[in-house]
């Protein structure tokens, strides 16, 4: 992971800005919030094909992404599976937020990408940012959750009753 270089930094703010608005995990926040956010993330880049984390990774941030797309991958009967492709107002590595511990996934670039990079140390000392990033987390993860509990559903009718 490379720090982000801005050549033109009027042009990359306006840029991230309209991205952060329409970014689910940013909903209802006030665009002021959403400048201050902004101002607190660390830039990263990376070049295609570069590894973001891996499962086990220790998780100490979460990200929103700006420009590029990314593949989330996870290791299953000894071979990697995809399960999403990420785009331009995603956002990734929530749990390192909300209980921190160890990824469980593994994220690789499948272009040149750039994101927004939050510790959840200091959202906690913004709470007015803090609640509206928690609350919309709260939503994606019961999205994902959802999601899987229908693709497993799906699963059990595929190949019979469990025994």
């Amino acid at each position: 992971m490379t720090e982000l270089v801005k050549p033109d930094a009027n042009a990359f703010n306006a840029i991230v800005s309209k991205i952060l608005l329409k970014a689910p995990v940013l909903a209802g926040m006030e665009p002021a919030d959403a400048q201050k956010l902004f101002e607190l993330a660390r830039k990263v880049s990376w070049k295609t094909d570069d590894t973001i984390f891996t499962t086990n990774d220790i998780a100490i941030e979460m990200f929103i992404l700006v420009g590029g797309t990314l593949t989330v991958w996870m290791d299953g009967i000894g071979m990697e599976r995809p399960v999403a492709k990420l785009s331009p107002g995603d956002s990734f590595g929530e749990m390192a937020l909300v209980v921190g511990g160890k990824r469980t996934a593994n994220i690789t670039a499948t272009s040149n990408a750039f994101a927004l990079a939050f510790n959840p140390k200091e959202l906690q000392t913004h709470t007015s940012l803090g609640m509206v990033i928690f609350k919309n987390i709260s939503k994606i993860l019961a999205d994902r959750l959802k999601n899987t509990n229908k693709y497993l559903e799906s699963l059990h009718h595929t190949e019979g009753p469990a025994e």
